[in-house]
């Protein structure tokens, strides 16, 4: 099979997912997934956030989107040409540019995002945490003037998050034993108080 020049139409980038999501970004998203491409939390590559800077230049300065083997050349310079290369760094922006609009639109939508924390703190068993994210959840909830299908569908998650955590509750909680094996307290200290009255009016003498 015939090894493919680096100027061949297969080393496009102009047709690609990856730009056409780029291009629909503000300069405000723009900054903000600088932001997360350069954090180590979200990407190890430094070849990822150095690619966002050089098609995010081309978007913002009308200029043409390079070929792979362009952005090649300014990656890694002096390197010899890897398609492959190119695609994984084209590949691990996209993904992380994807995590970043899910996680702004979750974020966005605050009865949602607070009935997740509570579901988080929930199954960590932080009692307190989930009683203050449910109410600020619930107090979100009703302070929202519609009453459309997402306010109906996120009262519903809000609902049902606290049921699970109160059946959690109720079937973790200590129960007391049955009547018939309980002992009334005062039987327990009759013993005690019979051993200290005096002998002329102990039980017997009187």
């Amino acid at each position: 099979m015939p090894l493919q020049h680096p100027a061949s139409s297969t080393h496009t980038m102009q047709d690609s997912r990856l730009i056409a999501l780029l291009r629909t970004l503000t300069r405000t998203e723009q900054r903000e997934l600088r932001k997360v491409a350069a954090s180590p939390f979200f990407n190890q590559r430094q070849d990822v956030p150095a690619l966002l800077d050089l098609l995010l230049g081309c978007i913002n300065d009308a200029q043409p989107i390079p070929d792979k083997a362009e952005a090649h050349r300014q990656l890694y310079p002096g390197q010899p040409f890897d398609d492959h290369r190119v695609r994984m760094a084209m590949s691990f922006l996209m993904k992380i540019a994807e995590q970043y609009l899910v996680h702004t639109a979750f974020l966005a939508d605050e009865v949602k995002a607070k009935t997740k924390l509570a579901e988080v703190y929930r199954q960590r068993g932080l009692a307190k945490h989930f009683d203050r994210a449910m109410r600020e959840a619930q107090d979100v909830q009703a302070s929202s003037p519609l009453r459309n299908a997402e306010f109906f569908t996120d009262d519903y998650y809000v609902q049902m998050e606290q049921y699970r955590f109160t059946s959690i509750a109720a079937r973790t909680a200590p129960t007391e034993p049955p009547s018939h094996q309980r002992q009334p307290r005062c039987g327990l200290l009759r013993p005690k108080i019979e051993t200290s009255l005096p002998a002329a009016l102990a039980p017997g003498r009187l």
